[in-house]
Parts: C-alpha cells; structure tokens; sequence
C-alpha cells in the first residue's frame, strides 16, 4: 500500500507500507512523516481524510484531537 499527502507548498513523499495498515501503522506514519513536514513548513492548513475505517478508529479520534 502506498501513503501520500499533497500540501499548497508541494507533495509529501509518497511512503509503501508493507501489508495493510491498521490504525497503529497510520499514527506512525502521521507522527514521522507529516507532522515534521507540517512543522517545517509552519502554514495554516486543513487537515482532510476520507471515512477509510483507520481515519475514522477510535484510536486516531483521541491520538488526533485537538
């Protein structure tokens, strides 16, 4: 499976993720890969995903909150 995210400031890499990914998978994923990104980039931008069941767990409610 492939994980990518596209910003007004450009793409962030596109990451492969062996097998499927689960909500714990996904969190590493944001917390390596996009946060970092969001940070150096420092814009107000709008965080947006689809109803996928891992976007939508439990888990990434509370780890997502703000």
């Amino acid at each position: 499976m492939l994980w990518g995210a596209i910003t007004a400031c450009g793409p962030v890499a596109l990451i492969r993720v062996d097998g499927r990914i689960d909500s714990g998978a996904y969190e590493e994923v944001l917390f390596e890969r996009l946060l970092p990104y969001l940070e150096k980039h420092g814009r107000d931008l709008v965080f947006q995903q689809d109803k996928c069941p891992v976007h939508t767990s439990r888990r990434m409610g509370v780890d997502m909150a703000v």
